[in-house]
């Protein structure tokens, strides 16, 4: 019979148990990878199929999820416990702060507008005093609408990036 020592083997096999357990760092590694994946998609204007042009970005000649920068600057990747998920967060000055916005870029859906009324100031000069000859403003009434928004899918991950991925979680736990 042969005789087998194990003592390596424990040693190396508890290493990577206790590695396995704290997966902190190759998880960072991957949301920030997740993170610049979800960039380029906003950058291209959508991977592997192109987005549907939004209408503002036809009419005044924009680039559809990119013009303000505010949805590509709010990509975060976050790592909790044995997870990471990366995805838009944005708060503050100028940016949109009410995630169900993200929600709507996302994944699309539609938006209840109730009725209201609005008045309408125009034909001021520079003085900042109304046009001879001019009313003060036009009143005008909405009636309740459903707004309809298409979802633009921009968390596709190349099979590259996710092959990469299983490289950082070997490399991580073998060394």
């Amino acid at each position: 019979m042969g005789n087998v020592n194990l003592d390596n083997f424990n040693s190396t096999f508890g290493d990577m148990i206790a590695r396995a357990n704290n997966p902190r760092k190759p998880l960072t590694e991957i949301g920030i990878l997740m993170k610049s994946e979800m960039q380029e998609d906003i950058r291209v204007g959508g991977r592997p199929d192109r987005w549907t042009p939004s209408k503002r970005a036809q009419k005044r000649g924009g680039q559809t999820l990119r013009d303000t920068g505010t949805l590509m600057n709010g990509l975060v990747a976050e790592v909790d416990g044995m997870s990471v998920s990366a995805g838009p967060t944005a708060v503050g000055k100028n940016h949109i702060s009410d995630p169900r916005v993200f929600e709507l870029l996302a994944y699309g859906g539609d938006v209840q507008r109730h009725a209201r009324s609005e008045t309408f100031l125009r034909n001021r000069n520079e003085s900042g005093k109304f046009k001879k000859g001019t009313v003060p403003g036009k009143g005008m009434t909405f009636g309740d609408h459903i707004a309809h928004y298409a979802g633009w899918d921009f968390t596709y991950i190349s099979p590259d990036t996710f092959q990469t991925f299983g490289q950082i979680l070997q490399q991580y736990l073998t060394n």
